[in-house]
């Protein structure tokens, strides 16, 4: 085969240029796709990989009320990591809001948990009480840096007593503190974080020990970390009964982990950038396949040669098919090496500030992966036209037998349109050899390209549906408000139409796990509870579970809760939507119960240092402007809770912020479709200019030739818009029901009105590009196109 080495090592310095071209090609293509991909996998994982290099608590635990003596015993239950005692603080920025500051007991917090993503700074120096590193988002807001410096109010233990009972504010009477900003930290809540929720900052240990006895601090709450993750909740749960029996246990917080409300956006973010990099695989592959057929059928003049030295047909195949190979095979290289140096530039949005490692990223299964299938399919799309090249007669090119006119094509032809009927055959005819033309690839193209407007469109008038109507995430009351549990005065209003009682975010066991649990105690009138399926729970003995927590357990008829050291079932009768009045929850890991139901359970009544809290739900009358009426409503100060009005909870706040994602996407594929329309119709007029040339000869005129290849690029819109626009109305529905029942939401997808048009706007482009082109092919003299022939 010695001829063989010495034809490839010819052809490569006779084409290197093209071959070149060909490997480049092949490399943009390739490393658009690995970014895409890769891009994908760093956005689905970037809050993940947050949590655990900010080391994030997976749960906080309170036990205040449980026996100190067992207390000790915690850090060595089997499933706890870490058990950093912490203390609330009764210190807080000096006016500016409910920040709360947790001052660390010992030397974990903020070492072997919480510690946080350092963004900007440095660390507190051991020993040094007047340093701090702040919240990222506490930082934004109070516009701190490092070497700021932050004031703080406190309060001592008598003070703090005093605040709680009070329903105002008091002066404080502890000593004024002021800290040195070191540093600023990022973990998850600072990215979930929505407007003017509280993040909590971390204090250090020489703080503590400097200003215990001076300023109130609540003891006996823990940073938790567990050994295998935040799914050994339930096996800690299960440990700390065992310990506690027979005597009050600790609270378990349900909220601290907010990985899982960031989940759903990253998760949107990834699917559009996987999504993005499959359609340009499709229509780089089909682009790719053309370049490879012209680069192996260049060397088809020296199929006879070859033959007539005694090459067998295997031989033809390899000689035919290696330099392009060659070139895809550098190609493909190169398509890692783009995707290296392009990994900068994703993710975007929320992914990217959560990526604890932005910058130059090595995704090896996925960019060496998706190399190798690269390299697979180019190869392939080598080898098939050598293969076919190799079986073709070694007598000069057979004459190709005509295809049949398309009957279509033949009906038009006599209704006296000629430009019509011949712009709808060059539509439906691709043609062989030196005049076939991508007219499936142009179709596949629009289709693709109005189906992906068609789905965005579904998705973002969906997302504003779900915006607008804040009954579907939890609020079906206009505004909640503090008012001392006393809310006469509100139900005297002659513009409230109805008043409730929220007893709001309880803890419960269930499962095995921490959940919040929720009331509606009408008042006044109806509110009806949020449920997104099935119904409200009407007796002490009915709730309804938040989707995801009815999944997790398996869709249950009846289900225990466990609290206060009571036990009772519960029959479950719909999905609940738990509203974020207060701190940012999870739309669909709780609970809602009947008032009786929290009875049972001794939830009813809160203490003022629990996570529960009771507020006032207002629903006004008709055509009464809610902000102006909320504003003239009595309530008392209770830090961060007076008047709340209805606000996206994260998982929807945090969507709303990604939204532009699948925008770009179907815009990108409209911009691809005009691309691979362009492509067929510069095609047409290139390689079927002696067809054109004899229209022209015959008596077509300039005008006829450009309606011709107009008609030819709007028949291939009308047919892929015709398809495509049911097809996207179909997956964007699709989509959001997925990231609805994501969310626990009833999906209610919804079709806008601009779709209706896509497929008038599709044509309407199409038929411009067909007739400017077809203008510019009508300028030729026939003589001049008949002569290339």
């Amino acid at each position: 085969m010695g001829w063989l080495s010495y034809r490839v090592r010819a052809d490569l310095r006779r084409r290197w240029r093209a071959l070149v071209a060909l490997a480049m090609f092949v490399a943009l293509v390739g490393g658009v796709v690995l970014t895409a991909a890769a891009g994908a996998r760093r956005t689905s994982t970037a809050v993940d990989r947050l949590g655990r290099e900010a080391l994030e608590p997976h749960t906080f635990l309170d036990t205040r009320e449980a026996d100190p003596a067992k207390t000790k015993r915690i850090a060595d239950l089997p499933s706890v990591e870490v058990a950093a005692p912490v203390a609330f603080t009764w210190a807080f920025p000096r006016d500016e809001g409910y920040y709360p500051l947790l001052a660390a007991m010992d030397d974990q917090a903020q070492r072997t948990v919480a510690k946080g993503l350092l963004v900007a700074g440095r660390r507190p120096r051991p020993g040094a009480a007047d340093e701090i590193v702040v919240a990222e988002a506490m930082a934004e807001r109070l516009k701190l840096r490092a070497g700021s410096s932050l004031h703080l109010d406190t309060f001592t233990e008598e003070g703090a007593a005093r605040l709680e009972e009070s329903e105002g504010n008091l002066e404080p009477d502890g000593p004024p503190v002021t800290l040195r900003v070191v540093g600023i930290v990022r973990a998850t809540q600072d990215v979930a974080v929505r407007g003017d929720d509280p993040t909590i900052s971390i204090l250090p240990r020489a703080f503590y020990e400097k200003y215990r006895g001076q300023i109130g601090m609540a003891e006996g709450n823990f940073l938790m970390r567990f050994r295998d993750g935040p799914d050994a909740s339930a096996a800690f749960v299960r440990e700390l009964r065992q310990l506690y029996a027979g005597g009050p246990s600790p609270g378990i917080d349900a909220g601290t982990n907010t990985v899982q409300l960031l989940g759903q956006s990253t998760d949107v973010q990834a699917t559009g950038l996987a999504v993005f990099a499959g359609v340009f695989l499709l229509f780089g592959v089909g682009a790719v396949a053309q370049a490879m057929t012209r680069s192996v059928y260049a060397g088809s003049p020296d199929q006879v040669s070859l033959a007539s030295i005694g090459a067998t047909r295997q031989g033809r195949l390899l000689a035919a098919a290696l330099p392009s190979a060659l070139a895809a095979a550098a190609g493909c290289l190169g398509a890692i090496a783009v995707a290296m140096a392009a990994s900068p530039i994703l993710p975007v949005g929320l992914a990217r500030q959560a990526d604890p490692d932005p910058g130059v990223y090595f995704d090896t299964p996925v960019v060496l992966g998706g190399a190798g299938v690269l390299l697979a399919i180019v190869l392939g799309l080598a080898v098939w036209p050598a293969w076919r090249l190799s079986r073709r007669p070694l007598a000069a090119d057979a004459a190709q037998p005509p295809l049949a006119r398309p009957s279509l094509a033949n009906r038009l032809a006599r209704t006296g349109r000629p430009s019509l009927a011949v712009g709808v055959d060059m539509a439906t005819r691709q043609g062989r050899g030196a005049t076939e033309v991508a007219v499936r690839t142009a179709f596949a193209g629009v289709l693709v390209g109005v189906a992906g407007l068609a789905a965005t469109v579904v998705f973002a008038a969906s997302l504003q549906g779900l915006l607008d109507t804040p009954a579907r995430y939890g609020w079906t009351w206009d505004v909640a408000a503090s008012t001392a549990d006393d809310t006469s005065a509100v139900e005297a209003r002659a513009d409230v139409d109805a008043v409730a009682i929220g007893l709001l975010d309880r803890t419960a066991e269930v499962g095995g796990r921490a959940v919040y649990v929720t009331a509606i105690e009408p008042k006044k009138g109806t509110i009806d509870p949020p449920v997104a399926d099935g119904r409200a729970p009407r007796s002490g003995d009915e709730v309804a579970l938040g989707a995801e927590l009815r999944g997790r357990l398996g869709d249950p008829d009846r289900v225990l809760f466990r609290a206060n050291e009571r036990e009772a079932t519960f029959r479950v009768v719909g999905t609940a939507v738990s509203a974020s009045v207060g701190d940012p929850i999870s739309m669909d890991g709780g609970a809602l119960m009947t008032p009786d139901g929290l009875k049972r359970l001794a939830l009813y009544e809160y203490l003022q240092d629990s996570s529960g809290y009771n507020q006032a739900l207002i629903k006004f009358r008709p055509g009464v402007d809610v902000r102006k009426a909320a504003a003239t409503i009595k309530v008392h100060d209770e830090n961060d809770r007076t008047i709340t009005y209805p606000s996206p909870p994260p998982e929807v706040e945090k969507l709303v912020q990604v939204r532009g994602l699948p925008r770009v996407l179907g815009l990108f594929l409209a911009a691809l479709a005009a691309v691979a329309l362009l492509h067929a119709l510069v095609q047409t007029v290139q390689r079927r200019r002696t067809e054109l040339g004899v229209l022209r000869a015959i008596g077509f005129t300039r005008g006829q030739v450009a309606g011709a290849i107009g008609w030819q690029a709007a028949a291939l819109a009308v047919v892929g818009a015709a398809v495509g626009l049911p097809a996207g109305v179909a997956v964007g529905r699709w989509v959001w029901t997925i990231v609805a029942d994501g969310l626990g939401i009833a999906p209610q997808p919804e079709v806008a009105v601009p779709l209706l048009l896509v497929v008038p706007a599709a044509v309407a482009v199409a038929a411009l590009l067909g007739s400017a082109l077809g203008g510019l092919a009508g300028r030729t003299p026939p003589a001049i196109s008949l002569r290339t022939e």
